[in-house]
């Protein structure tokens, strides 16, 4: 495996870590109560920058 390949399966790992966070983060959201407005604006950011 060249450095490349090591650097992507990395990105990968980090990739599917990141969703269960935001997965999580997102159903934390939905539970708090946040106005619906509020709560698109979250969940628009989180996935823009996802």
């Amino acid at each position: 495996m060249d450095d490349y390949e090591k650097y992507e399966a990395d990105c990968q790992k980090i990739r599917r870590a990141n969703q269960k966070l935001l997965t999580d983060f997102e159903s934390w959201l939905k539970s708090s109560g946040l106005s619906e407005k509020t709560l698109k604006n979250h969940l628009y950011k989180y996935r823009f920058l996802y």
